[in-house]
């Protein structure tokens, strides 16, 4: 009975530890006043998977499986969740007691002259130990220093989970931009190279009538410049087409020079997003996610730090058997046990401590900052892409009306030249100017597709609810 007391204040201590350091709150962030604004909870959980159908483009769909199971920075990422975990399952251990086991055997011999502790000195001898001790040891977690470091790593494991989903948005949305753009790249080589077709023929004409004696050689070098210019205009956009498909290679873990994929010229149907997007939306995104975990983390990390200043039971325990010969090391009286509490107090540490809560305050301001700067980027990229559509699509209708306009006055021209009402100098020209329409009505269509894809991306991939 007379050991009951001890056992209920060790109740007490394993039971009930208290935590220092204050407990997190998300805080507060300053929002536009247009935007539907509640309170950040990071959603990145919500599935996002297979965002880019709707293009509804049967080989970006394979396109993004080729990336998803080939690229490297993906395969990267997975790792690093990885380690992660496992730092806090590491962590979760010290809940736990470490028991730890051995076997050993030792051969010593005693000086003959040591101190004796009964006034003549002891002979010297010789002799044979076996053990095999088993040494348990165990944190009281009175002040939550064991809570407080599970819980930090628990949310950087979170965290990285959407640094994750972070990268894999970042690599889908960069496919589904390089797809788009050797898309648009091989409409506009198919117009450049009928403008290199048609300003030929013209130089065609121009040589036949200077040898006719109706031109000048100055006429004749100057279709010759039209030619040259379209032709290196069509060699530079070849290599911009090449580069951005060896980019497409790369995001799918492939070499360029091993990358096969089909890539068609039809323009994709591009998705209506309304001006008016809730901004719970922008609690998808995972980087927002990834920095609101990494401030709780720095948060537990105070209370770690605060731990610090305050005393630390532990308690051991130790037992085995212990034998001078084996055949006696497992008798019953072989057995030893010594079990001893033991508490440590910092006194002086030199500033240590102070130091390290100093750290771990400014690594939670600097977190704070990061957090509220992650939300700020957020809106920052969804109003610019959403101002980019505005635009964009207005300057595409106007580009449109543009190349119909340009293609009805390339009809009337060769239908008066039929007529021989002009020469064909003018219907070469009408064809040059249509063809010049159409380019910059393609450039704007493919910033248009790109600023679409910004905003799936910025969104956190789609905003179907």
């Amino acid at each position: 009975m007379h050991r009951t007391p001890g056992i209920l204040v060790l109740a007490v201590l394993l039971g009930f530890g208290c935590k220092l350091g204050p407990d997190y709150q998300r805080p507060e962030v300053e929002v536009p006043e247009a935007w539907r604004w509640k309170t950040a909870e990071p959603r990145d959980d919500v599935p996002r998977e297979g965002w880019w159908r709707v293009f509804g483009d049967p080989q970006l769909d394979e396109l993004q499986v080729k990336a998803e199971t080939g690229n490297l920075e993906l395969k990267a990422a997975w790792a690093r969740v990885d380690q992660a975990r496992a730092t806090a399952r590491i962590s979760k251990a010290d809940w736990f007691p470490t028991l730890n086991g051995s076997a050993a055997w030792t051969r010593f011999r005693t000086s003959g002259n040591a101190p004796s502790p009964v006034g003549f000195p002891l002979p010297s001898f010789t002799l044979g130990q076996f053990q095999t001790p088993l040494d348990l040891s165990y944190e009281v977690d009175l002040w939550g220093r064991v809570s407080r470091s599970f819980e930090g790593a628990r949310n950087l494991a979170i965290g990285a989970e959407a640094a994750r989903q972070s990268v894999l948005l970042a690599l889908q949305s960069d496919v589904a931009l390089e797809y788009f753009t050797v898309q648009s790249l091989d409409r506009e080589i198919v117009l450049l190279e009928r403008t290199v077709s048609i300003r030929r023929e013209a130089l065609d004409i121009f040589r036949q009538r200077l040898q006719a004696g109706m031109l000048t050689d100055f006429e004749v070098q100057r279709g010759q410049v039209e030619v040259s210019s379209a032709e290196a205009d069509l060699e530079a956009l070849k290599r911009v087409r090449a580069q951005s498909f060896n980019r497409l290679a790369i995001l799918c873990g492939r070499p360029p020079s091993a990358f096969e994929a089909t890539i068609t010229t039809n323009a994709p149907t591009l998705p209506q997003v309304a001006a008016d997007v809730p901004s719970r939306l922008l609690e998808r995104r995972p980087d927002v996610a990834e920095a609101e975990r990494t401030l709780a983390a720095k948060m537990s990390q105070i209370g770690v730090a605060r731990a610090a200043f305050f005393p630390a039971l532990r308690l051991t325990a130790s037992g085995g058997l212990l034998s001078g010969e084996l055949s006696d090391l497992f008798l019953w009286e072989s057995r030893t046990w010594s079990f001893g509490p033991s508490l440590s107090l910092p006194i002086f540490a030199g500033g240590r401590n102070r130091a390290d809560l100093e750290r771990a305050k400014a690594g939670y301001e600097e977190a704070v900052a990061d957090y509220r700067q992650s939300i700020l980027v957020a809106f920052g990229e969804v109003e610019n892409a959403l101002a980019a559509l505005q635009f964009l699509g207005r300057e595409t209708e106007a580009r449109r009306e543009a190349a119909v306009a340009a293609t009805v006055a390339a009809r009337q021209s060769f239908s008066r030249y039929q007529a021989g009402a002009v020469s064909f100098l003018e219907v070469v020209d009408s064809e040059q100017a249509r063809l010049g329409s159409l380019l910059a009505q393609e450039r704007v269509m493919r910033e248009q597709q790109l600023a679409t894809v910004r905003l799936l991306k910025a969104l956190g991939g789609g905003w179907t609810e």
